[in-house]
């Protein structure tokens, strides 16, 4: 199978940089935060807006609560969680929760970690309506001279399984490397020194591997049985912005932001490029999120984009396979054995080997067709 990305819709509501996106757990929906203060929620599949919530305070981390599709936690500017949900209608409440603006956010079952620069805490989820309880507030990670007077700042939160705890919370800090922890006791349980900024980190499905986003070189996969890093990918990057990093394709892919206006998408296991999703060059792509529907066997991918010129959207991408949608009707029917011939009790031998040879002049003629057309796309 070799998958090539169409654009499907391109949707237009924010005023501002989109920070944001997440699919819901069965990709009926995507959701996207701005810094104009609004959260969107979108149907996939017809590209039309369901929601829009209005607020005074950018939104900037977003996280769907499995596997309903009809809760999600939104991380703001002022500090304040909000907590929306869908049924027939939508309501929000919100929840003071830093003192800082909150950029992370990471849901294990009733469990909810909240990232706000240096600060993080975590939190027994509760049902709507009634007030959170802080079961955690983190200790600052340690320092060394490289880094002492380096301001801490929290990138990342992911819950992983990891051969030193069954659900370590992994905090991504800017300038103080990967920290995992053991929230019951508030211990340390592993430290990976990381020789870069930190922008945003990304855990492999299976907890095997972590996507590095650095502020100034592309990106960089650790593997965390090792603490080695494997793979690095050369992504440009400028103007000081953190890119996002994202794994795809259930892990054996990464999907990478950048500045200059072109999302790219790299196989983990050969470092080879899968794709590039463009928009207009000027374009600075701050905001992915990638999601597989198993049960339509759909690869989809959706990017925030925004533009010197204050044009902002969200572009939703859908997977072609171009080795079954690329081979014309008339190939296809002629791989199929005439009618005359598929009564295969009366068959010949040398009809089987008519038969044959001609099924293999169609592949050879199919293959062709196929390589002319993914060498004139590029």
């Amino acid at each position: 199978m070799s998958l090539r990305y169409k654009p499907r819709w391109r949707l237009q509501e924010h005023s501002n940089v989109i920070t944001c996106l997440a699919f819901s757990p069965h990709g009926t929906y995507i959701a996207a935060g701005g810094v104009d203060g609004k959260l969107s929620i979108w149907f996939y599949d017809l590209g039309r807006l369901l929601y829009v919530v209005s607020g005074h305070a950018g939104v900037l981390s977003l996280s769907w609560i499995g596997p309903s599709e009809q809760s999600l936690l939104c991380g703001l500017q002022d500090g304040t969680v909000l907590s929306v949900e869908i049924d027939q209608s939508l309501t929000a409440t919100g929840y003071f929760a830093h003192q800082y603006p909150v950029e992370c956010i990471s849901i294990s079952g009733d469990t909810v970690a909240t990232g706000a620069h240096k600060e993080v805490h975590v939190w027994e989820f509760r049902e709507r309506g009634a007030n959170w309880r802080r079961v955690s507030k983190l200790d600052l990670p340690p320092s060394v001279g490289s880094n002492r007077s380096d301001e801490i700042i929290v990138t990342s939160l992911h819950w992983a399984r990891t051969k030193y705890s069954p659900n370590a919370l992994l905090v991504s800090y800017m300038h103080h490397g990967i920290t995992f922890w053991d929230i019951s006791s508030r211990m340390i349980l592993h430290f990976i020194s990381v020789k870069t900024l930190v922008a945003s980190t990304s855990l492999s499905p299976r907890h095997q591997y972590l996507a590095v986003s650095s502020i100034h070189n592309g990106f960089d996969i650790y593997d965390l049985n090792s603490d080695a890093p494997i793979m690095s990918f050369n992504q440009p990057t400028s103007k000081g912005i953190c890119i996002p990093v994202l794994f795809a394709h259930h892990g054996f892919a990464v999907l990478g932001g950048s500045t200059e206006g072109k999302a790219r998408l790299w196989a983990i296991e050969t470092g080879n490029l899968i794709h590039t999703l463009h928009h207009s060059d000027d374009d600075t792509i701050q905001a992915i999120a990638a999601h597989y529907d198993a049960s339509g066997d759909r690869f989809m991918i959706a990017t925030g984009s925004h533009s010197p010129n204050d044009k902002h959207y969200i572009q939703l991408w859908h997977a072609q396979d171009i080795y079954r949608d690329n081979i014309p009707a008339r190939l296809m029917t002629l791989l199929s054995p005439p009618a005359q011939l598929q009564d295969h009790h009366n068959m010949s031998w040398t009809h089987w080997i008519a038969w044959f040879i001609f099924l293999f002049i169609g592949f050879i003629l199919s293959w062709l067709f196929v390589y002319w057309k993914d060498k004139t796309s590029i």
